[in-house]
């Protein structure tokens, strides 16, 4: 199971943790895991453009990222209605923890 924990300060500031692989499938052919990774690797690589207040670390699959910044909080807002979408499709194989890092 995928685990995605998130902190939210101010309206414009955000913590969040992606930990686990779905387990939907194997490695490789987990559409799950691959849908997940879209979303958050998406943020990741665009933050950049939206504000300069960030940190991202992503370790085999694992990702941590906090931003600050208006801009930031949407798109971040943006990533987390997806995931969260996929939380109701797929609960087995994903779940979204609010102030838990």
């Amino acid at each position: 199971m995928t685990k995605i924990s998130y902190i939210e300060k101010d309206g414009d500031e955000f913590i969040v943790e992606c930990k686990g692989h779905a387990g939907f499938a194997e490695a490789g052919n987990d559409i799950v895991c691959a849908g997940i990774s879209t979303l958050v690797q998406t943020l990741v690589a665009y933050l950049p453009e939206v504000t300069d207040t960030f940190t991202a670390r992503v370790d085999k699959g694992d990702v941590f990222i906090t931003a600050k910044g208006r801009d930031a909080f949407i798109c971040y807002k943006m990533m987390m209605e997806g995931l969260r979408l996929m939380e109701s499709g797929f609960p087995q194989y994903l779940q979204i923890v609010e102030g838990v890092l």
